[in-house]
């Protein structure tokens, strides 16, 4: 059975006040977009306050705060009334790991006796982690930070700190306990002695009726407040339990369970394990049964120990009709592994493949220049991405390495005094991987990931000794499977090996030099690259071509929740390789004109951070009111984002290490930037990018254009059917606007709709034309004529049935259309001696004749023509 495809999807973040019930009132807007498919975020119980639902608590009941299963049994059966379906994101690599979370809290009251011990991946040779503290366990104790009581509501002994109460486990109740005169004390004790893991609600029970009366509790309390100021029987206390309290900056150096990326709060899931796939699944399988989901969005596939294991076991669950994506973060021309039975990915690679066909290398070149030339010192990105890489992995991810360096160490029968050389080892070959992961499993790897470690290790020995090479060798052949140790270490090691790299390059390129290499901010995107593709817009043409031939039904995303800016931020930045000149004279004067905003005594921002200010104000300029309050609002955003760009970077401030005179200095400059009293900028500023906002939208309508008529999905992020000028999370997650206008191309008349009504008609045209678009060749066009760069087209062909794509891809900045005029299609054999209509303008055009690209797009930019 073929599997049944979306003709669009719309993602909506629930949470932040979008709830079903107002979910349910943008049914008819999104039936006007031409949508098919609710694109829905995590909607399981998450912590609370959560603003993204990616930390689950519960995976098997829905989050009540948006209106619990009756709320969504409402939205889904509305939503079904109208031939709409839900795609769901379901998160199988982590949960939260807090005491909201059931399964975690049974964990940290009964440890290794706990029936969901192997839920998380946790190594229990160490007691569990439980990174939370401030200071010091007795640093703690002492200044009365933490403490013994009994909650009333939980019958149970604990050890609160910060509003938390950490569950003590039964068998230590009697440590406690002996401080306390008898009867009460021998009723808990006994009490404690016979509770079970799978008795432990009658366990609590108990404990709550023998506390309850008023004169035991009394005794209880006074006995658990005087113990509680004695430090050296609360660290025995500490040290009984089968979890530890520790300062949350340590965890890089102490953590004892798989996490999400560098996130202590999220607890890797064990979904390999058969048991643990089916409690983690069953509320999703029995939406998918009751046929209120339609398909799945597997979030960070590149978590799980074995992606392909996982995607077959749940293909064959769910069946082939259903639509299932993975997150996958694919390096530019790298492919989904052919074992993965996926319809497809998100849709990273489509927006860094976009970029290609609007930045103008030429411009792109020069702004580099430029940009070198301001930063006043050479920037080799080679070196800077393995500087980034190591810092990382050192700083973040400490105790994951150390980790794998005590597993190579038994495999290979080393003594632990060659610890920091084979961690070196292992942390040279993390670095050199050009991608996120390999996909060996307990068997083995498969020939091409066999072949992509040979590079790694070729990459990685480049300039080391004898002994270092020798000792990479060995690493690898540990993860090739060829090692002569017990499988299951190996296997092991393998594994974390595996699940370690994805985090590393995430982390150290997305994360970190992304936000210190600052030449053209708009290609610093999630699955993008620093620099456009060497072969230009045809990486485009590669990249539809392959989803063609290969039946890849990916999204075609422009936005998403996790992209670093707004679909229509990113081209207005493209536009400055249009016109580097003016954006790089701008440039010079901004710095001339607001060099006294400076703290006294300040050199900062440097010149890389006042290039990113600058830079990062352009793409979120048109979003702002420009009123006193709209200026308010626009520096409370602006700071937001400052300080999260400043902390991942890394260079001089971090999430771990807030250097607070530096923020303080930046955060002080752009205050002042955008002060009402520094209007001669504001003004200038303003002025500056107006002909950029033009470009960047003609870019845009392209750039919707595109994603709507090529193979794939076309995935519409919420709200960005208007304009997004969004910065990075949590900007780019506020709340849809549903009365915001959505004006057309610009203000003087030019464009003759705007972005929402060019979405609803190409998307219905793509409705009315479903075949076409989901089966179609696809077929580039070449253009002939002087600046035929300027323009970008292709065909779709189905049983002689076709659609002409044609778009704008470089504005009147770069070249004035009238110079463009002799640009004509060299339409393909099997397009020719047609008459072709042209959707927007219900123009007739004859292919027998020379198409020109100029008189076609007289009125609009972007232009479909379809067969008679």
């Amino acid at each position: 059975m073929k599997t049944v495809l979306p003709i669009s999807t719309y993602r909506l973040q629930f949470r932040n006040g979008m709830t079903f019930d107002r979910a349910r009132t943008l049914i008819p807007r999104l039936r006007e977009l031409g949508i098919s498919h609710v694109y829905a975020s995590p909607l399981f119980t998450a912590s609370e306050g959560s603003t993204h639902g990616y930390d689950a608590i519960n995976c098997n009941e829905i989050e009540p705060a948006i209106g619990g299963r009756q709320g969504f049994d409402r939205f889904s059966a509305e939503l079904a009334n109208v031939g709409m379906g839900i795609i769901l994101d379901i998160v199988p690599n982590h949960m939260a790991a807090n005491l909201q979370n059931g399964w975690w809290r049974n964990i940290v009251e009964w440890g290794q006796r706990s029936p969901f011990k192997d839920h998380f991946d946790i190594d229990w040779a160490f007691p569990l982690s439980l990174p939370v503290l401030e200071k010091s366990f007795s640093e703690s104790v002492q200044e009365g930070a933490i403490a013994l009581m009994c909650p009333n509501d939980s019958g149970h002994l604990a050890m609160s700190y910060a509003g938390q109460a950490y569950p003590l486990g039964p068998e230590t109740y009697a440590l406690v306990l002996g401080k306390l005169d008898e009867p009460l004390a021998l009723q808990l004790i006994h009490a404690a002695a016979e509770a079970t893991p799978l008795g432990s609600s009658s366990f609590h029970d108990r404990v709550k009726a023998i506390v309850s009366v008023p004169s035991s509790r009394n005794r209880l309390e006074d006995v658990l407040r005087q113990a509680s100021s004695d430090v050296e029987f609360m660290d025995l206390v500490h040290h009984a339990q089968q979890w530890r309290l520790y300062p949350w900056r340590d965890a890089s150096a102490r953590l004892n369970y798989r996490r999400f990326f560098d996130i202590t709060g999220l607890v890797g899931l064990r979904v390999e394990d058969r048991q643990v796939f089916e409690a983690v699944h069953a509320l999703t399988f029995e939406l998918l049964d009751n046929g209120q989901i339609d398909g799945l969005r597997i979030d960070h596939i590149d978590g799980l120990a074995d992606p392909a294991e996982y995607l077959s076991r749940l293909r064959q669950r769910i069946g082939d009709e259903r639509y299932l994506l993975v997150e996958k973060i694919l390096q530019r021309d790298e492919t989904l592994p052919q074992t993965w039975t996926a319809s497809g990915t998100t849709g990273y690679e489509f927006i860094a493949a976009v970029s290609d066909v609007f930045v103008d290398p030429d411009g792109w070149s020069v702004l580099g220049e430029a940009y070198q030339a301001a930063v006043d010192a050479p920037l080799n990105l080679a070196t800077e991405t393995r500087h980034a890489k190591l810092q990382v992995l050192n700083e973040n991810f400490k105790i994951e390495l150390s980790s794998l360096a005590r597993l190579a160490l038994k495999l290979l029968d080393l003594g632990p005094d060659g610890t920091a050389e084979i961690e070196n080892a292992i942390a040279e070959l993390i670095v050199a991987f050009p991608v996120y992961r390999t996909y060996g499993t307990a068997v083995g790897l498969s020939r091409d990931d066999a072949r992509l470690l040979d590079q790694v290790f070729q990459a990685a020995s480049q300039g080391r000794t004898e002994d270092e090479v020798v000792r990479m060798a060995a690493i690898l052949n540990i993860v090739k499977g060829s090692s002569d140790n017990a499988k299951d270490a190996a296997w092991d090691f393998r594994r974390k090996f595996q699940q370690l790299t994805g985090p590393v390059m995430a982390k150290a390129i997305e994360d970190t030099l992304f936000y210190r290499y600052n030449h053209l901010i708009a290609l610093n995107e999630v699955g993008g690259e620093l620099a456009p593709s060497p072969v230009g817009a045809a990486h485009f043409h590669r990249l539809m071509r392959h989803r063609s031939e290969t039946r890849d039904f990916s999204l075609s995303a422009t936005s998403t929740h996790d992209t670093k800016r707004g679909e229509d931020a990113r081209t207005l930045l493209y536009a400055l390789t249009e016109a580097p000149e003016i954006w790089i004279s701008a440039f010079r004067r901004w710095q001339r004109m607001n060099a006294n905003l400076r703290s006294r005594g300040e050199t900062f921002p440097e010149a890389s951070d006042e290039w990113l200010v600058y830079q990062a104000l352009a793409g979120v300029w048109p979003s702002h009111v420009e009123t006193h309050d709209g200026l308010v609002q626009l520096r409370e955003r602006f700071a937001v984002y400052l300080e999260k760009a400043m902390r991942e970077a890394k260079s001089r401030t971090s999430w771990l290490h807030v250097d607070a005179n530096y923020e303080a200095a930046i955060q002080g400059f752009a205050a002042r930037l955008l002060a009402d009293a520094n209007r001669a900028f504001l003004d200038d500023f303003g002025t500056t990018i107006q002909p950029f906002i033009r470009a960047g939208r003609i870019k845009s309508l392209g750039q919707v254009l595109l994603k709507i008529a090529a193979p794939g999905v076309p995935d519409i992020y919420q709200g960005s059917e208007d304009w997004n000028y969004s910065l990075v999370d949590p900007d780019n997650r506020r709340p849809i606007q549903t009365g915001a206008a959505s004006i057309s191309i610009d203000s003087d008349g030019v464009g003759i709709m705007s972005k929402r009504e060019l979405i609803a008609r190409a998307m219905n045209f793509r409705r009315c034309n479903r075949a076409l678009f989901e089966r179609g060749t696809y077929q580039a066009i070449e253009l002939c004529g002087d600046h035929r760069g300027k323009f970008f087209a292709f065909g779709r062909e189905l049983k002689g049935e076709v659609a002409i794509v044609i778009i704008t891809a470089l504005s009147d900045l770069s070249v004035p259309t009238k110079e463009c005029e002799n640009i004509h299609m060299n339409i393909p054999a099997l397009y020719a001696s047609k008459t072709f209509i042209e959707l927007f303008s219900s123009r007739l055009i004859d292919s027998d004749q020379p198409i020109m690209v100029t008189k076609i797009l007289a009125d609009f930019p972007v232009a479909i023509l379809s067969t008679i």
